[in-house]
Formats: structure tokens, C-alpha cells, sequence
């Protein structure tokens, strides 16, 4: 039998910031490079040790720092349409990942 994983007190709160600005960037309330910043901020303040979950998120948060460093690096003012799809399907795993974490299974 497996043990349950411990969720730490502090981390469920980082977990529900994750939402709260996958929410405002949702809402145009949040720049795509806060987003990147302060998901990533979050993802290393953990205590949890769920490496399957971290390389889940790295992989997904990781395509919304290419599609911002492409914007960056090439001069544009946009996101080209892939972009902006690519950054849908990931923020739409970041928050089932997420979730999972904050609600109770």
C-alpha cells in the first residue's frame, strides 16, 4: 500500500497562487513574462518533492518561456497564432496539474 503524499501547509497556498495568476493572465490582467516569473518563483518555493509532477509543470511552463523569448528575440510586439495556441493547451495542463494538487482526490 502506498502511502498518501504529504501536502505542506504552505505549498497548497503556492498551488492556489499558481491558479490565481494562471486566472489573471487568462483575464489579460497578467503579462505573459510575469506569468513565466511568477509560476516560476512558486514551482521552486515547493517543499513537495513530487518529481513527476515538477518535470510535468517544467515541461509545460517551459513553452510559455520559448513562445515569450521567440516575441523577445526576434522583435515582435505579438505572439505569433501558434504561439498563442501552444500557450492555450499549456496553461490549460499547468492548471490540471495544478488543480490536482488542491483538490481532493
Amino acid at each position: 500500500m502506498v502511502a498518501p503524499k504529504k501536502i505542506y501547509a504552505d505549498d497548497k497556498m503556492r498551488y492556489k497562487l499558481m491558479i490565481t495568476q494562471l486566472d489573471l493572465y487568462e483575464n489579460n490582467k497578467l503579462s505573459l513574462l510575469d506569468l513565466i516569473d511568477g509560476l516560476e518563483s512558486l514551482l521552486y518555493a515547493l517543499e513537495e518533492n513530487d518529481k513527476y509532477w515538477k518535470v510535468e509543470f517544467i515541461r509545460n511552463w517551459s513553452v510559455l518561456e520559448i513562445a515569450y523569448a521567440s516575441v523577445e528575440s526576434f522583435g515582435r510586439k505579438d505572439l505569433l497564432e501558434q504561439d498563442k495556441i501552444e500557450i492555450k493547451k499549456a496553461i490549460k495542463n499547468l492548471r490540471v496539474l495544478v488543480e490536482s494538487k488542491v483538490m481532493p482526490s
